[in-house]
């Protein structure tokens, strides 16, 4: 495999943004090391290597559902597209709210003229957006050979007690964050972009310049994200409850990209737990179930072979949550409730049985069900390890059961819808025993 070597990875700690991270690192980018011009016309490309062709046969297994006469397949197989391109568009930070060793009125934010660090200076700004938002990072600059430029991502501020408080308040407040680094060649018009988007409301720039001055000419941010439309309409005469109606928006648009995210910034995977929810947002927010319809098959998808599904999907780190798998047979009868899609729906049926099947194996001469084993987490109580339920690890939980029966439930409910009447009865019998 190739490696661009003007781009390096900066690993994300617990203590950089101060808890579990599984997003992608932060980005290096050294220009000295950037091959400047390779998306022009006339960009000599002689020096690049010739990227190897497969053979036939080798196509032929990794196409989409293809296999060879004796039936041998890729790992990873390409299907079509489910879902649209994802939104971009050009969004501009709202203002500077404080400097260090340098004077701006920000005009550099508006294109309306340079931002100037002379040599040997070091430099600080700190700039808000004035709202969370997900946006991949333009950098457009001159010279500063020999420059760093540090820039920090964070939702919020932090007090000396690592309190964010109140959004908006900077006083006594430093970052934490996300880091991306930028080391200019010192050429003409070069313009930076992030290889992934980052989530942010505040971004610190930290400068360092050598024995060239450096111009930043522009900065600013492309907004990305599925491209839902707004098209349920809400009112109260609570302005309180028009406030929440808009941070449910706001919220619905970040954690939804090419998957749903448990949060754009910190966690960008998608969890069977909160997807249940921002489906059904979606569904009532948004005529679009497109992004709803694939979470379902994704996590369809992850299924491991004794029948439950992972608890989040796609991930390189497979996660087993068997409550989780629960939720997501209510995710496939809200769909169904919600659509007709008959078809699809009915597709889904195997996979519940398989769910059902793994508890019913765990049923006790008790009726109930014993000890869950992996993660049997259902929330983060007060007093539960781990978001374990009493009972969930050494058996007979009454939360994890009767969660298994408001599954049984929704499933009798769909068999019965589809005319199997008696897996249907069979599911009402479990439910009526626990």
């Amino acid at each position: 495999m190739w490696h661009n070597e003007a781009y390096a990875p900066i690993p994300v700690s617990f203590q950089d943004v101060g808890g579990y991270f599984a997003s992608p690192p932060g980005e290096s980018v050294d220009g000295t090391l950037y091959p400047w011009g390779w998306d022009s016309p006339d960009f000599d490309d002689s020096q690049w290597e010739t990227p190897a062709v497969p053979q036939f046969w080798r196509a032929e297994i990794t196409r989409m559902r293809g296999s060879t006469l004796t039936g041998e397949g890729a790992k990873w197989q390409l299907i079509p597209r489910s879902i649209p391109q994802m939104e971009e568009t050009l969004i501009r930070f709202d203002q500077v709210r404080r400097t260090q060793g340098i004077d701006t009125d920000g005009a550099f934010l508006r294109r309306e003229g340079d931002l100037v660090i002379r040599a040997r200076t070091k430099a600080t700004l700190l700039l808000d957006q004035a709202h969370l938002t997900n946006a991949y990072t333009v950098v457009q600059l001159s010279g500063g050979a020999g420059s760093q430029v540090t820039m920090t991502f964070a939702e919020a501020l932090l007090d000396a007690e690592g309190q964010k408080g109140n959004r908006n308040e900077i006083e006594g407040k430093s970052i934490r964050g996300i880091r991306d680094v930028i080391r200019p060649d010192g050429g003409e018009n070069r313009q930076y972009h992030s290889l992934w988007f980052r989530t942010y409301r505040y971004v610190q720039l930290d400068i360092e310049t050598a024995n060239q001055s450096l111009r930043i000419h522009d900065l600013h941010g492309i907004f990305t994200g599925y491209p839902f439309e707004l098209k349920a309409k809400f009112s109260s005469n609570l302005d309180w409850l028009k406030d929440v109606w808009e941070i449910d928006w706001r919220v619905a648009r970040l954690c939804a990209w090419e998957t749903y995210f448990d949060t754009p910034y910190y966690e960008q995977l998608q969890y069977i737990g909160d997807t249940r929810i921002q489906g059904l947002v979606t569904l009532y927010m948004s005529d679009d179930d497109r992004l709803v319809r694939q979470a379902i098959s994704h996590f369809d998808w992850s299924r491991m072979p004794e029948g439950i599904t992972a608890s989040r999907y796609p991930s390189d780190l497979p996660q087993y949550i068997p409550t989780f798998s629960l939720i997501w047979i209510a995710m496939v009868h809200d769909y169904w409730m919600h659509r007709d899609d008959e078809a699809y729906v009915r597709s889904m049926l195997p996979g519940i049985r398989g769910v059902i099947g793994w508890y019913e194996r765990r049923m006790d001469a008790t009726g109930l069900v014993g000890p869950i084993p992996w993660w049997p987490f259902v929330d983060w109580a007060d007093g539960w390890n781990m978001g374990k339920p009493p009972g969930a690890s050494d058996g007979h939980s009454i939360m994890v059961n009767l969660q298994l029966v408001y599954a049984l439930q929704r499933a009798a409910e769909l068999e019965d819808h589809f005319g199997l009447k008696e897996e249907g009865r069979r599911f009402r019998v479990l439910a009526d025993v626990i």
